[in-house]
Order: structure tokens, then C-alpha cells, then sequence
């Protein structure tokens, strides 16, 4: 679990954040003041224009892609409106339906090229709310900083810079686990000398909610609730704190779990340890 878990949302989303032009034709041209290449819709059945629904329908092994990302389902609904004074176009949504993968070609804090997925049954985003919701029996977002997985949703939320999963949602990256109701990823841009500022964010801080537990190769820390930086490595749970290892479990009020060097810290005006020795040959 390190940085940028949830900020890949960013970098997956990205060429969708703002409210886009949409073009009568294939080859869509896009401005968003930092990105003008455009949004190419492709189908093996054709693409379809409704123009008294106000939306643009793309079937059969769809596919809608922007500069370093790409959009696959089995079908695509652009749904627009006619701006102010007939001057053109705006989407107000986009929906992506059956077999849903987003795949993005990014750069990770150091520069590096690093490939996301997010995969999932259905996949809408709200132009006006800048909110991008993942729905589905198999989310999952993978990325080489680790691996997000969720039961009921997946969201990114750009004006708040902020992802969310709700659901049995768990952050993986090897043997080390944090598992809770809901994840919430507060997003920042890196600010170390040398970072590249474009195609780059890391996350901040992750909240955690409801039966928060985390899973190391020794021991299971469980909490009311979380948080987690991944910078440090280092995870805070509050409220019914308990540390299990074996038949040994400590209880308080608040841990602090350093995830690098396996040491757990129990804060609280009152600690108990219950320690069962093992047996003697």
C-alpha cells in the first residue's frame, strides 16, 4: 500500500473531467485546456446518433480513447446537450455497459510509465458533479503501486480530489491488507524537486470506516475506524482496538502500526495484553 492506490483514478479518468465538446462524428475534438487531442469512438456494429434523445450510441466491442487512455465495454451511450445560443454541443454524461475496462498508460512519482486498469459491469460519469461511479460483481483497480477491490462501487470525485470504495473494499500490495466498509483516498500532486508535475499524483492520506482491519503476515489489528499514510507506511485505528497474533491479543484505544517495521504501538488511558505462553516439549 503506497502512493497513488485510488489516485490512479485520476490518471484512469482524467480525459473526462471536464464538461467535453461532442462532435457528430467519430473523431471527436476535445479541449480541456491541458489536453487537445480527441476522444475517438470506435464499434464493430457502427455508432448510432440520436439526435431527439441527445446521445450518440456505440455498440459491440466499443471503444472510446484519449491520448494515453482507453474506455472498453460493449457498449457506450454519450449523452449531450445543446449548448446556449446553438453554438455546439456538451456531454452532460457517459456510460459504459457490459464488460467495462479503463486502461491508462501513466507516469508514476519518479517518471517511470506505469499501466492502470479498473475493470467492472458498469461504469457512469456525471459531467456536472465531476464524479465517475464503477458498479459491478468484479471491481478491481490495478495498478503497480498495488490493487483496490470494492463490492458495491468504485468513485472518483475530481473537484474533491478525492476516491472512494464502498463495500468490503480492501488496498493490497503484497502480504499487507487494509480492509473496511468504505476507503476514502484524499489525492495531492507530489511537490519533491525533480517529481513531474503532469500525469503524476500520489495519495495523501486513506480513511478508513466500518469493520476496518489490517492484515500483516503476523498479526490482524482491527478498528472502529482509520487512517492510513501511505508516504510513511504507518496506520493509526481508533475505538475497540485489537491486535490478534496466534492466541495473543492486545487491546486499547488507539494503535499506531508502522507497516515497514512491524512494530504496533496501543495508546489509551487504559492497555491490556492477554499473552498465552506456548507449550513446552
Amino acid at each position: 500500500m503506497t502512493n497513488s492506490l485510488t489516485a490512479t483514478f485520476i490518471s484512469i479518468f482524467f480525459w473526462v473531467l471536464s464538461s467535453a465538446t461532442i462532435a457528430q462524428s467519430v473523431n471527436i475534438p476535445l479541449t480541456d485546456g491541458s489536453n487537445t487531442s480527441p476522444l475517438v469512438i470506435e464499434s464493430d456494429e457502427g455508432l448510432e446518433w440520436i439526435p431527439k434523445e441527445g446521445k450518440y450510441i456505440a455498440r459491440g466491442n466499443a471503444r472510446a480513447s484519449r491520448g494515453a487512455v482507453t474506455l472498453r465495454a460493449d457498449e457506450l451511450t454519450a449523452h449531450y446537450r445543446d449548448t446556449k445560443g446553438g453554438s455546439g454541443q456538451e456531454m452532460v454524461r457517459l456510460d459504459a455497459k457490459g464488460r467495462v475496462k479503463i486502461t491508462s498508460i501513466n507516469k508514476d512519482a519518479k517518471g517511470r510509465k506505469a499501466k492502470t486498469t479498473a475493470t467492472g459491469d458498469v461504469a457512469v460519469y456525471h459531467v456536472k458533479q465531476s464524479v465517475f461511479v464503477l458498479n459491478g460483481k468484479h471491481l478491481k483497480l490495478v495498478s503497480p503501486q498495488g490493487t483496490l477491490t470494492a463490492k458495491d462501487s468504485l468513485e472518483y470525485w475530481d473537484k474533491r480530489q478525492t476516491a472512494v470504495a464502498r463495500g468490503k473494499a480492501v488496498v493490497s500490495q503484497g502480504k499487507q491488507r487494509l480492509h473496511a466498509d468504505i476507503l476514502t483516498a484524499y489525492i495531492t500532486q507530489p511537490q519533491a524537486k525533480g517529481s513531474p508535475k503532469k500525469n503524476s499524483q500520489r495519495v495523501k492520506r486513506i480513511d478508513a470506516f466500518g469493520n476496518v482491519h489490517v492484515s500483516v503476515p503476523n498479526a490482524i489489528i482491527r478498528g472502529d475506524k482509520g487512517e492510513y499514510y501511505p508516504g510513511k507506511s504507518v496506520a493509526t485505528l481508533r475505538g475497540n482496538v485489537k491486535i490478534t497474533s496466534n492466541k495473543n491479543q492486545l487491546n486499547g484505544d488507539i494503535a499506531r502500526v508502522n507497516l515497514k517495521t512491524g512494530i504496533y504501538r496501543l495508546i489509551g488511558k487504559r492497555v491490556k495484553g492477554l499473552i498465552t505462553p506456548g507449550k513446552t516439549r
